[in-house]
């Protein structure tokens, strides 16, 4: 129920401001809506779409589902604290604190997922089953979006350099600036497949042996 009141909770404050005060007076008006308040309302029904699947009962993919959630909640409180955390360090540029508490934020959400799934689980005794489709898509997603806001947090470093007099969003070492956009794709790039090398679990063969760990076994007992 509570799962359920926050996606309420969730959509209808997103909404019910924009139906109520807000009016389109041009196309960029509708683009806003694919930055936030949609975003926002996807997060909403997903948290619905939890609550439905935990009303039967307990069940492992609930608790997949019921600790991404709370995740989200985890990720919001997270998200003030480097508000609190903005304003004792009175960095002027807003775009460059976005972007850099982005990826510090992703990672600590995913540490969380993992902490409280693996609680949940041990409390409610319930043993976990794995899809191993979601999981690898799940895997993917969550990695790409860390290595995008690995290289955003690397790439929001132009935005220190000195800026051009002629042109005031321009920086004077244009050379610099591309080295460093383009240089950190790279690194980005690594960050994703060292991510999906980690964690990313292949389903077990027929006789119950995870695809990696045959590798490995297979690698320590040849003669190389």
């Amino acid at each position: 129920m509570l799962i359920g009141v926050v996606g309420i909770f969730a959509v209808f404050s997103v909404w019910v401001p924009i139906i109520t005060k807000h009016r389109f007076e041009n196309f960029s008006d509708v683009v806003f809506l694919f930055i936030f308040p949609i975003p926002c309302t996807l997060v909403g029904l997903y948290f619905l779409h939890t609550a439905g699947r935990l009303w039967p009962g307990i069940s492992s993919n609930g608790i997949h589902k019921l600790s991404v959630c709370l995740s989200f909640i985890f990720a919001i409180m997270a998200l003030n604290l480097f508000s609190i955390l903005k304003e004792s360090t009175h960095v002027e540029d807003d775009i460059v604190w976005g972007l850099l508490q982005n990826f510090p934020l992703i990672i600590l959400g995913g540490l969380f997922y993992l902490s409280v799934k693996r609680c949940l689980l041990k409390w409610f005794s319930v043993s976990e089953v794995i899809d191993y489709n979601a999981h690898r898509k799940a895997t993917k997603l969550y990695f790409f979006f860390l290595a995008l806001s690995f290289w955003n947090a690397i790439s929001s470093v132009t935005q220190l350099l000195p800026k051009n007099p002629d042109y005031e969003h321009v920086p004077a070492n244009q050379w610099l600036e591309a080295l460093i956009i383009f240089g950190s794709i790279p690194p980005a790039f690594w960050c994703y497949r060292f991510g999906l090398k980690f964690f990313l679990k292949e389903p077990p063969d027929e006789n119950g042996h995870n695809r990696s760990t045959l590798e490995c076994l297979d690698a320590g007992s040849s003669p190389a």
